[in-house]
């Protein structure tokens, strides 16, 4: 009688190797887990399934149609929510000058009824003004590269 060890020993099998340790879980030299593999299907085999677009796997030759969900890939996902995001971004810069308006208003008003030492404009400062095109310009970059 020999043991798993013995017997993987006896067919040459390194310790360690994914062999071996398939040899150790079943007794046997076969793989655990055949992962399939894919390829995408030409247009004439995907019109012979009357599918658009699809895959077919390469062990079986079973075709797999695309469903519209599956063709979404990951950075058109990703490129969805930053344009979002931009989007949020690009109209909060948009109101900033609004904002300052207000400021400036209601520094208008306060001078207007005494008080001198009111809010100063944040808009009508250079650096903010920079600050706030510079946004806005990398807003409008980022949005040309992702469409």
């Amino acid at each position: 009688f020999q043991t798993l060890d013995e017997r993987a020993r006896a067919a040459q099998l390194v310790p360690g190797s994914p062999e071996y340790s398939d040899f150790m879980l079943n007794g046997g030299v076969q793989r655990t887990q055949a992962i399939p593999t894919f390829r995408p299907a030409t247009a004439q085999e995907a019109q012979q399934y009357g599918s658009p677009a699809g895959q077919i796997d390469e062990a079986t030759g079973r075709f797999y149609p695309a469903e519209s969900k599956d063709t979404t890939t990951e950075g058109e996902r990703k490129a969805a929510g930053y344009l979002g995001r931009m989007e949020a971004a690009g109209q909060s810069i948009d109101q900033a000058p609004a904002d300052g308006q207000r400021i400036n208003h209601v520094q208008d008003w306060l001078s207007w009824v005494g008080v001198t030492d009111g809010p100063v404009g944040i808009v009508e400062h250079p650096d903010v003004r920079r600050m706030l095109m510079s946004m806005k310009s990398r807003i409008e970059a980022m949005r040309g590269l992702l469409y």
